[in-house]
């Protein structure tokens, strides 16, 4: 497989992933969809630039455009990718607000179990 055909590929996967359309991904690149299509259809090339600007939009590493096998890595490789302090910021807030959630949501799931007799005996993955 060629570079050009793995982009390509990893291109279209991980927008699907991210559960972007060709007109956002093209929106959020200022440039039109039928570019996008092009690129994941592998009959356009694509400057560094654009790949860089790709990663950011989606949201990962620049090396995963580029991975032989990017349905080997492990599901954590496709969490968010921040690729500024800001964005870096931004998700651990938003992890903070989930991980809250989660608690709560916990302890009200501990609540209703315990109505019906039955014991929790753990909340030890919340102390991560």
């Amino acid at each position: 497989m060629t570079g050009n055909e793995i982009v390509a590929r990893n291109l279209r996967l991980l927008r699907e992933l991210r559960g972007l359309s060709q007109i956002e991904v093209g929106k959020k690149l200022g440039v039109k969809n039928t570019y996008i299509c092009g690129l994941e259809s592998g009959r356009l090339n694509s400057s560094i630039k654009v790949i860089e600007r790709l990663a950011r939009t989606l949201e990962v590493p620049l090396k995963m455009l580029f991975e032989e096998d990017l349905l080997s890595l492990p599901l954590s490789a496709f969490e968010r990718f921040p690729h500024s302090e800001e964005e870096r910021e931004k998700l651990r807030q938003e992890k903070e607000s989930i991980k809250e959630k989660l608690k709560e949501d916990f302890k009200k799931l501990k609540t209703a179990l315990e109505a019906f007799g039955l014991e929790v005996t753990s909340e030890e993955h919340f102390d991560n």
